[in-house]
């Protein structure tokens, strides 16, 4: 559920979680001096461990980095790959398909992961 979505008294909930957690995590949007504190480096580590990132690869809010427009543009190329669709970026940059290729060996290492959990849970 997010804000948009929510009922009358839910959303002012959500907003004011994500205030606070805005706050822990350093999205500059919301954070103006990026000044790290332990809090926000104990928050970011436990959202590295719990999305399988490297520790130390994330310095601010996961979401804002993915929203980059360099990062969509590599994400419509890997999507419109994976479909077999054309993409309608003609001639993207080699930065752009080597970031292409890395959100699909990502994607790739999450398949398998999820895989491996869904065997250990079988027994």
């Amino acid at each position: 559920m997010d804000a948009q979505s929510a009922r009358p008294g839910e959303r002012e909930a959500l907003l004011e979680q994500c205030g606070r957690n805005a706050e822990e995590w350093a999205c500059p949007r919301v954070v103006r001096d990026g000044a790290p504190t332990q809090q926000r480096q104990d928050t970011l580590r436990l959202i590295e461990i719990m999305t399988g990132c490297e520790q130390g690869a994330l310095t601010t809010c996961p979401k804002h980095a993915a929203g980059r427009p360099d990062v969509q543009r590599a994400l419509r190329l890997y999507r419109a790959q994976q479909s077999g669709g054309v993409s309608h970026d003609d001639d993207p940059p080699a930065a752009i398909v080597i970031a292409a290729e890395a959100i699909g060996s990502a994607d790739a290492k999450r398949i398998e992961r999820e895989q491996e959990e869904r065997e250990l849970n079988r027994g």
